[in-house]
Formats: C-alpha cells, structure tokens, sequence
C-alpha cells in the first residue's frame, strides 16, 4: 500500500478522477473497436468529443452568468461521468440531449447554488432531469460486466485517496441489506440476488466515483456515515410516482440526490469573502495571513476553510486547498497558517501575492479537531510541523476565555527550528493547563537542543503520556506522518473512537 499512497499523494483528487475516467473512457472505446459493445468506436468517440466541448462552452458561460469562478476540471468530469450514464451518440438527435445534459448539469453547479454551495451532484442533476423528460436516454450503460473489474480499480484508487473507505462500505452494505431484503420477500436465491445486484447495476461506479464528490458530501464523520448509509438503502429500493412535470422512478441518481440534500441541511454550508489585511513570517517557510471577515462567518477552534483563489497559468493542482484556521473565534482577524516553500504551486504563489484588500472565497468552517464537550476529558494533541496550526487555534481560545483543560501536546519536527509558535505556546501553556513535549525527528541543528529528539515511538509516547488510554487522541500534520501516527496509536490498543484527525485530499 505504501506504493500506492506515494502516487496518491502526489496528485489531487480531482486530477485523479479525471485521468482515471480518461483511462476508462479510452478503454470502452478499444471494447467497443474489438466487438465487445454494443456500440461502435466511432459513437463512443463522437460522444464523448460532444461532452467535453459542451462541458467547456457551458461552464465558461454558466460560470459568467453566475459571477463564479469557472472550475473547468470538475466540469470535464462531470461531462465524462455522463459519458457512461446516457446513451451514447447514434443520430443528431442525440447530440442535442448530450449538450443538454451537459448544460443542465452546469447550471445545478452555478446557479441552483445558494450562496455560491454545490448542493447536488451535477450529474446526477443532470440524468434525473432528463428521465424526467426523455424516455431511453438515461442508460447507466457503464453497468456492464466487461467494465465492472475497470471500475472497482478507479473506485478503489479514489476512495483510497480520500480516506472514505468507511462511507463507501456502509453505502454498499446498506444497500445490499435492502437487496438481501428484497429477495427474501420475493423467493429469491440471495446469493444470485447479489450478484446480478453487482454485475448489473453501477453501483461500484456510484458508491466510489459520485457519491464521493467532495462539495456535495457533510463535512463530519458521523454525518457522512449517514449520508452513505442513506444513499444506499435507497439506492436498490423500486418506486414510481407522478408529478405534474411527469413520472418519477426510483433510480442511483435519484438515490444520490437524496442524499446530496440531507449532505445540505446536515451541513449548512456557504460560502464567504475574506478580505486580506496583512501577512506575518516566523521563519523557516512558514506564514500566518490575516484576513478580514464577513461578520456572518463563525468557526469553532480548531476547524478549517476550504480555499477557492482564482489566478492565471494555473498549475495541475487547481485553485483550491483546505487550510486550519489558526486564529480564535473572538479574534478580529481570520488567521490562516502554511507554509510557502521558494518553489511552490501556483496557488501559493497567488497567496504569497495578494495585494492589499484583495479577497479569497471561504467555504464554511468544519472539522472535527475541537474541543471535546465534556472539560473533564483529558486530551493528547500530536501535531507534526505546521499541523499545530489547528492547535494553536485552540490554546489561543482557550487562554483568551480563561479556560484550563488537561492537555499534552507532543509536537514533532525536523528540528527545533521547526517547532512554530514555540514561544508563543511556551507562554501560553500555563494557564490554559498544557504540558508540551517536543521532538526533533532530525538529526541536524541539535547542537543547541538538550531535549529528547529521534523518532516517535510508542515506547516514548508511552513514557511521556502514562494514561495515554484514557485521553482523546488529536492528529494534524502531513498526511504521511499522520497516517503513521495513526496506526502507531492503534498498536498502542487506542481505539479509533479516541482518535481525531484531519485530512486534506486536496482538490
């Protein structure tokens, strides 16, 4: 696995799904050349050449209408989703549905957005409008065995990606409860139920590939466990009825939206400007920017923002990111915390450059890596590098209401050169309850260093923290280490329940 999550971490989810439904898409079309569809090459390519130029032209001129900012990778993806949901290419006619699809799916992401917030997946918009409308056009041709083994390599690879594994799951169990359920009312062998469930319904190419879609899905783990478990009960379920605007049936994407909408008001999210004000360097490649906010925007110490910051020659990685708001609450500014290395993204580099007054778009604020409810629970926060910029959000709340909790930061870095707000937290430690232990992994710069340094073992943890067992457990760092820490905790016999910690996929 080591050798998958390298790849993994060195693409966006974004990228990966459009290369990888590139990488399906070629391969329908070698089936198809070889015989092994029911359609031809030449569909096959003209259909998906047709969603790719209309998903350009609509996302540019949606984009426009609704003084957003165009997001042309989301849409090619949405448009090659399409390409294994609709019926491909066979008359004139068809090519108007496709266009169609296309744009309807464009306008749901632009326009059915209240306050600039993806509520349903574009797609799945798009196919539940036309079944509405148009009889045989929506097909879920992509439901076929031939591709089945392609799918669950992409699903798998996603999922992967964006630590869903737990989601995805209940959303296949929950709907193979219903399946289980279904073939017992009707005298059906359960096991053959199954399995022309899996091999005829897309429910692989949904449950990984569009229930996953990171701005329609809750932002806490309860809520998204709910979400999935949601979507697949539905997900199998047959039910028809009509509306003045025609015949509803239960369908995946129906399913899907139901649960997009649950994702909404479980979630609230919206979407805010803030308002640079200024930017602070404390060495080493790091910075805290200040922002000014909307009145109306609020977080809870220890949440995060997913960033949209618009900018010319944008490179593979896009124009959003997910930052830790360092910052309390009661603070005048927002304060965001990375690091911005010489050679960086393009998007960092549109951050360092941010003139006076210039605005970013903010999601609204989540994460799990808050204060636990109950003050007498005693905490255990692990942060590496700039992963303390979460925690430093909290000991600043903390201090500025007074408040005292028992709490142990073990901070690791490369050295102590590394250890940001060092002085700040040393100042801060006493009278918020926080006992802090430092650890260089390095073995450079040490000459002035007289505390522990090495590797974090769980022989030093162990040491350091003695109930260790009784606390909650909070992660934040780079996704490697993170996922290392992680496991090294559960060795420990913490169970997952006791741990907290945030991941960043990117997009």
């Amino acid at each position: 696995m080591d050798f998958i999550d390298s790849f993994l971490n060195r693409i966006t989810v974004y990228r990966l799904v459009l290369y990888g439904l590139g990488w399906l898409v070629a391969s329908t079309i070698i089936f198809a050349f070889l015989g092994w569809l029911p359609y031809t090459a030449l569909d096959l390519s003209l259909s998906v050449f047709i969603l790719l130029f209309a998903a350009r032209a609509s996302n540019g001129a949606c984009a426009l209408f609704a003084k957003a900012t165009p997001t042309p990778e989301s849409a090619y993806i949405t448009a090659l989703i399409l390409f294994f949901i609709l019926a491909p290419l066979q008359s004139a006619g068809d090519a108007l549905i496709l266009m169609l699809a296309v744009a309807i799916a464009m306008i749901s992401k632009y326009v059915l957005a209240p306050f600039k917030v993806l509520i349903f997946n574009p797609a799945a918009f798009a196919v539940f409008a036309l079944s509405i409308f148009a009889s045989g056009v929506v097909v879920w041709w992509v439901a076929t065995p031939l591709l089945l083994p392609l799918v669950i390599l992409l699903g798998f690879l996603v999922v992967r990606k964006m630590r869903l594994a737990s989601v995805c799951i209940l959303f296949l169990l929950a709907a193979m409860g219903v399946v289980l359920l279904k073939s017992f009312f009707m005298n059906a062998a359960p096991g053959t139920a199954l399995i022309e469930f899996f091999f005829t319904t897309p429910i692989i190419f949904v449950g990984s590939l569009m229930l996953t879609e990171p701005q329609t899905m809750p932002s806490t783990r309860g809520n998204r466990l709910a979400y999935g478990g949601l979507a697949g009960l539905l997900f199998p379920l047959s039910f028809t009825f009509a509306t003045t605007f025609g015949t509803i049936s239960s369908s995946p994407e129906l399913a899907l939206l139901i649960g997009n909408v649950y994702s909404f008001l479980v979630t609230r999210r919206r979407r805010y400007a803030l308002r640079f004000s200024s930017l602070q360097s404390f060495g080493r490649g790091a910075y805290e920017f200040f922002f000014i906010s909307d009145t109306s925007f609020r977080f809870r110490a220890g949440q995060h923002v997913d960033i949209t910051l618009a900018h010319p020659k944008r490179d593979t990685r896009g124009i959003r990111r997910s930052f830790s708001i360092s910052s309390a609450p009661t603070d005048p500014f927002v304060r965001l915390t990375t690091t911005l290395p010489i050679e960086s993204s393009t998007f960092k580099d549109a951050l360092r450059n941010l003139g006076k007054e210039a605005t970013i778009s903010v999601t609204s604020a989540s994460g799990e890596l808050t204060l636990p409810p109950n003050h007498d629970q005693k905490i255990a926060y692990l942060a590496a590098g700039i992963g303390i910029a979460p925690f430093i959000s909290i000991f600043r709340h903390l201090a500025l209401q007074g408040e005292r909790r028992d709490m142990t930061l073990i901070y690791t870095a490369a050295t102590p050169l590394d250890f940001f707000f060092y002085d700040e937290i040393e100042s801060l430690k006493e009278g918020i309850g926080l006992r802090t232990v430092y650890l260089p992994t390095g073995f450079t710069e040490l000459s002035d260093w007289s505390g522990s340094s090495g590797y974090l073992t769980n022989v030093f943890l162990q040491k350091e923290i003695a109930d260790f067992e009784v606390r909650q457990w909070y992660l934040a760092g780079p996704d490697v280490l993170v996922r290392d820490y992680t496991h090294l905790l559960r060795k420990m016999g913490i169970s997952g329940s006791s741990i907290k910690a945030e991941y960043f996929p990117g997009f």
